[in-house]
């Protein structure tokens, strides 16, 4: 354990450091926040968008000669007690310097704002209450408390934050970061102590009021569309059976976005899944839905609204597709029991029939039902659209030994994977379905050939 520390001392050389203005007050609580293998980096980006380049290099360089051989985890004694000297020293520098002159700055700040950078904060702030309120991305961005209760924003991808924010915008925007440094007056507390949050950004006290007030008047910057607009545009892309934008935007929603994650999608579009880069590129390109989503990140200003609308369309989609085959299995004499996405179709002397419904595609949902059906080789799943040959050759590829069945409903069309059909299995089932399907069969040689 360090040696304890003159506090007095150290507090007299602060004062120094700290009088030389609020740059150099900022600049030692963000030091003192930091790691040592972050803190120039913290500094330096705090700084540089609300007082410039040579400004941040300066105070970082005056701060980190100060500290040169003061530790910063060495022990303070407290009354009856003891604290690290680095906590002790941001309450210290919070209290006496930066209360007194972090609201006036930012008030200043304020004043002298453009009107393009009050658009993308206002976006920015209702973000961070949304993440306040609930859970909003909490394996990529969310919002909490920090040790010393400022108000702190995490995330584990640092594009997440701006392209979310981006999207509710007509602009690109590069850093939406900086914007906080050089308002609010917030600062960078980027760590891998944070895993799995590597770069924050943490506000005091003092001007976190401020985010309430620009996310209250985000309208008065952005056209907000309201939830019958988003309802009517998300059932209209099912009604014309896009389910590429349908299948992404679910995605876009999830909490584990992560890119290998997205190679189902790829598989049954077509696209090239061997290169990350061009399948993301590709999936920009072509899911697009003005104020919902755009290059894959869906609109902040209306996340609650498109997740439930996307969960009742799922939820009547599903419901639809049971319709239709409780429908068939019915005129054939067969009773139904469903739950959740499952149906069992049976009927006395005849084999049962056990049914997936899937709407649109889901990661978990096909990798869990590809890992099943090694252990329900009778099971079949059937799902909405028309796959590409590359998604019917990694069904046979993990291994699947259910039936899988593709349901075209604009062309009363079902197709029937090749590559699953065992005809001594499956061709009663097939028999049942011909009489309300053109059925067509795709995809690689079937496994009885």
């Amino acid at each position: 354990m360090s040696e304890f520390v003159d506090i007095e001392n150290i507090k007299s050389r602060i004062d120094d450091i700290a009088n030389n203005g609020i740059a150099y007050a900022i600049g030692l609580y963000v030091f003192l926040d930091s790691s040592v293998r972050y803190q120039q980096e913290n500094v330096i980006d705090t700084l540089e968008p609300a007082f410039g380049r040579d400004v941040a290099e300066n105070v970082y360089k005056h701060i980190n000669e100060a500290f040169r051989y003061i530790d910063k985890v060495a022990k303070v004694k407290i009354r009856e007690g003891e604290e690290w000297l680095s906590d002790y020293l941001k309450k210290y520098i919070l209290e006496k310097h930066l209360s007194k002159i972090l609201i006036e700055e930012v008030e200043k700040r304020f004043s002298q704002m453009s009107e393009r950078d009050k658009k993308i904060l206002s976006v920015a702030c209702v973000l961070v209450n949304k993440l306040k309120d609930k859970e909003f991305y909490p394996e990529i961005l969310t919002a909490g408390r920090s040790e010393e209760g400022l108000l702190t924003i995490y995330s584990s991808d640092y594009e997440f934050f701006t392209k979310t924010v981006s999207v509710a915008l007509d602009f690109e925007i590069h850093n939406v970061r900086a914007l906080f440094y050089k308002y609010l007056l917030g600062f960078q507390s980027d760590s891998m102590a944070n895993i799995p949050y590597f770069y924050a950004i943490k506000i005091y006290p003092f001007t976190e009021s401020y985010i309430e007030k620009f996310a209250s008047e985000v309208s008065n910057y952005v056209k907000v569309p309201d939830k019958s607009e988003i309802k009517s545009k998300l059932y209209e892309l099912y009604k014309k059976g896009d389910l590429l934008k349908l299948n992404v935007i679910d995605w876009a929603l999830s909490y584990d976005r992560t890119i290998g994650s997205i190679d189902y999608l790829a598989r049954f579009f077509g696209m090239p899944h061997e290169d990350e880069f061009r399948r993301i590129q590709e999936l920009t390109k072509r899911v697009v839905v003005e104020g919902i989503i755009k290059e894959i990140y869906v609109n902040p200003l209306v996340h609650d609204y498109v997740l439930e609308v996307m969960d009742t369309l799922y939820k009547e989609a599903l419901k639809e597709m049971m319709d239709l085959f409780k429908g068939i299995f019915k005129r054939e004499g067969y009773e139904a029991i469903c739950a959740g996405n499952d149906c069992i179709f049976a009927k006395k002397m005849a084999r049962a029939v056990r049914v997936t419904f899937i709407p649109w595609i889901s990661e978990n949902e096909i990798a869990y039902y590809s890992y099943y059906l090694r252990d329900i080789p009778d099971k079949v799943i059937i799902m909405l659209g028309i796959p590409s040959e590359l998604f019917l050759q990694s069904i046979e590829n993990e291994g699947s030994e259910g039936l899988w069945l593709f349901l075209d409903k604009e062309n009363r069309k079902l197709y029937v994977a090749k590559n699953t059909y065992i005809s001594k299995k499956h061709q009663e089932l097939i028999k049942i379905l011909s009489k309300e399907f053109i059925i067509e069969f795709i995809g690689p040689a079937p496994k009885d050939s």
